[in-house]
């Protein structure tokens, strides 16, 4: 019987949940000559259901009103995961097997990589395929929005199994093009996919913008 071996991938120190999503022109432009991005950033990042929220609305007609939370307007993309940037590594870890067949519920750290010393092998750029030429919406009247949570930890991707021990040259990943960014969605080892799985973070910022 060959030999299984188990690893788990995980990436650190900086990530996040990342949304793009759109607004009708008519309610960006409003916002865009009556408030100021300040404003804006604090309104969306707001509880809908808030009395904070509800106060907000009284100076707001209701057609320019926004009554959604931030990480729901994701109707072009939403991921979340850890930056593909260089002050993030990534550190795999192995599993070993005990004598009866099981394995060990701590895995031992056998690798740490700059992130971006690992290859890109696929990059979904989700606003380059919801735009035209010319940088607008190709499917009707609307403006991008873009909404993040920006926060430090780590991220875990599926396990691994092989039949030989883990090699970082048959390691890639996937990313998505988030503004300026570019966010691990998993992880290929070997020709096989391995989503992420989420992980331990907590938040440092937060941020919701018009792409005028």
């Amino acid at each position: 019987m060959n030999k299984k071996y188990k690893y788990t991938v995980d990436i650190s120190r900086y990530g996040g949940e990342h949304t793009i999503g759109t607004i009708p022109l008519k309610v960006a432009k409003w916002w865009l000559e009556n408030k100021s991005a300040d404003e804006f950033e604090d309104y969306m990042l707001c509880d809908p259901f808030d009395d904070e929220k509800e106060e907000l609305n009284k100076s707001i007609p209701e057609e320019f009103q926004i009554n959604e939370y931030w990480h729901d307007m994701e109707d072009i993309e939403h991921t979340n995961g850890a930056e593909y940037a260089s002050s993030n590594y990534l550190y795999v870890h192995e599993y070993k097997e005990d004598q009866d067949g099981t394995y060990h519920n701590q895995g031992i750290q056998i690798g740490e990589y700059p992130i971006d010393d690992i290859t890109i092998d696929s990059t979904s750029d989700p606003v380059a395929d919801a735009t035209n030429e010319d940088g607008e919406i190709t499917n009707g009247d609307e403006v991008i929005v873009y909404g993040q949570s920006f926060e430090k930890g780590s991220w875990e991707y599926e396990e691994i199994e092989t039949d030989e021990p883990f090699d970082i040259s048959k390691l890639t990943v996937s990313v998505t093009i988030w503004d300026n960014l570019k966010i691990v969605d998993s992880i290929n080892y070997n020709g096989e996919c391995y989503g992420n799985m989420g992980g331990s973070s907590w938040g440092k910022s937060m941020a919701f913008w018009i792409d005028d």
